[in-house]
């Protein structure tokens, strides 16, 4: 028996004070391994490990579909049906193994699970080290596709300077697969398919880029995969992988040539927002798009910046149009996310405006925490002062307040903005108290 094996048994079946009774295990189809525990004052059987006898080496084209839905781990513990001829082959090839726990009789089964087959555990870490391989080599391809792009001297100054902040990012995640992995310059629910993938979107972007005073969305993927479909290849991630190129890069995507995105996002607003190509006073709700943003300036002469989640609640106030002239206020909806297109138009209008405060208002749920968390990191570097409306209905003043009593209201229930939306009154006193 491997040493290998053993060793597995002893990592991730065994408990505290449990060892494997070799000299009275049995051999035949299948092997049949006793578990003991050890006291001061006892030793007694407490279960018995079953495996298959012959543990051959295999190809992926082996592991069936049965065994890989399964979606084993090391700790993982299944009840599957004993008399299934499906399970009876796995456990006698060495896949899977059945773990046996006996009562204080030592007699007496008291459970029964089935586990992880050392011949899987052995093949899965086979197939991480080819994939760790695959992947190192895939990272030095783009390492070296990067550092063959270059920007001609006379580029704009703000182009080289995204084009460097990229670089030296890109660079950096593509020192190793553990690095790429753990990255903080990613978010961390991204799968590693996923930041492998943005990779390669940003090594498009920046090869076509260096090369195009204007580019089209479609162009990205088109010119990069050059195969039928290649235009369509980062479309399903064009939102998030945006705004993390523009986050590495520290500006706007327009900046490196990026003058259309295959898709028109709205930003519904409602006040007083002046721009170069267009001008919207108080009254309905106006707004604005991802590309007029792109190609436009715009500031606001409000004094209150209030950013709201739902577009119900947006629509109510901004029926009161009389109240947001009298209290000076813009109004904007994130439409339930922040978009590019949100961040870059907030952004405008605090960089082009001398707003004193802004307000932020979400649902009170799991998302609504994150969303004005994500409002709050763009607000705080050009507004001092900062309300939120918090799950009671009255105005908080400090961030962690806010938190707190998020935290608290969440381990309880979640509720809407619209649950707690009150009236012109309630709404001048989240202004001005």
């Amino acid at each position: 028996m491997e040493d290998s094996f053993i060793e597995y048994l002893n990592t991730y079946i065994l408990k505290k004070g449990e060892t494997l009774d070799l000299n009275n295990m049995t051999e035949g189809d299948f092997i049949d391994i006793p578990i003991l525990k050890t006291t001061k004052r006892t030793l007694r059987k407490v279960g018995m490990i079953t495996t298959g006898a012959v543990h051959a080496e295999t190809k992926d084209t082996e592991v069936n579909f049965l065994l890989k839905n399964l979606k084993l781990t090391p700790r993982k513990k299944l009840s599957l049906n004993h008399d299934d001829p499906k399970t009876l082959t796995l456990l006698e090839q060495g896949w899977i193994l059945k773990e046996i726990r006996l009562k204080p009789d030592s007699k007496t089964v008291a459970s029964q699970y089935y586990r992880m087959g050392h011949r899987l555990f052995k093949y899965q870490l086979r197939m991480k080290e080819q994939q760790d391989v695959q992947l190192t080599e895939e990272l030095n391809q783009l390492r070296n596709g990067i550092l063959h792009i270059h920007l001609q001297a006379d580029q704009p100054m703000i182009k080289q300077r995204m084009h460097q902040h990229i670089k030296e990012k890109f660079l950096a995640v593509c020192e190793g697969v553990d690095l790429l992995k753990e990255s903080a310059f990613f978010p961390k629910k991204w799968t590693l398919n996923k930041r492998m993938k943005f990779l390669h979107f940003s090594l498009a972007f920046l090869r076509l880029g260096s090369t195009r005073q204007q580019m089209d969305w479609k162009e990205i993927g088109a010119a990069y995969y050059q195969t039928i479909g290649g235009s369509k290849a980062f479309d399903r991630n064009q939102e998030e992988f945006l705004e993390l190129l523009e986050e590495w890069g520290g500006y706007p995507a327009v900046e490196f040539g990026l003058t259309s995105f295959g898709h028109i996002t709205p930003v519904f607003f409602s006040g007083d927002v002046i721009g170069q190509y267009a001008t919207f006073s108080h009254g309905p709700v106006h707004a604005v798009t991802n590309i007029s943003i792109e190609l436009d300036q715009y500031k606001t002469n409000a004094m209150t910046f209030w950013i709201v989640e739902n577009r119900g609640i947006l629509s109510r106030i901004a029926s009161q149009p009389e109240f947001l002239e009298d209290e000076n206020v813009l109004l904007l909806c994130c439409d339930g996310h922040i978009r590019s297109a949100h961040r870059n138009f907030i952004e405008q209008i605090l960089n082009n405006s001398n707003l004193k405060q802004a307000i932020i208002w979400t649902d009170y749920d799991q998302d609504g925490k994150i969303i004005a968390h994500e409002l709050y990191n763009i607000l705080v570097k050009h507004i001092h002062s900062i309300r939120w409306i918090g799950p009671d209905g009255k105005i908080l003043k400090d961030q962690e307040k806010y938190l707190d009593e998020m935290n608290q209201f969440l381990q309880k229930k979640s509720m809407e903005q619209e649950e707690i939306l009150g009236d012109v009154i309630l709404w001048k006193r989240w202004i001005n108290n």
